[in-house]
């Protein structure tokens, strides 16, 4: 089946849940986003090793906040280099 849903104005989307339990995907998966053909691809991730807790996932999104305000955004390709910045941010 085809679902249609609009970005709103905080650009965000909602995935019906029956979609993704057809798809097998829990809640709270991570994954990783891309742009592919006009398309955006969204694929499954596991985090290898130490994961982030959930306090260290909401402070961690509220200093990606805080960096997009400022235009101080800083991508990462993995969780721990996020950890490593992370650590250093709530230091400040």
């Amino acid at each position: 089946m085809t679902y249609l849903r609009q970005i709103n104005e905080r650009h965000q989307i909602t995935i019906p849940a029956v979609l993704l339990r057809s798809a097998g995907i829990p809640e709270h998966a991570l994954f990783s986003l891309h742009a592919e053909k006009r398309k955006i691809v969204l694929e499954p991730q596991t985090v290898q090793g130490q994961d982030l807790s959930p306090e260290d996932w909401d402070k961690l999104n509220k200093a990606v906040q805080r960096q997009l305000k400022t235009k101080g955004f800083k991508e990462y390709s993995n969780p721990r280099q996020a950890k490593r910045h992370l650590d250093r941010l709530m230091k400040k």
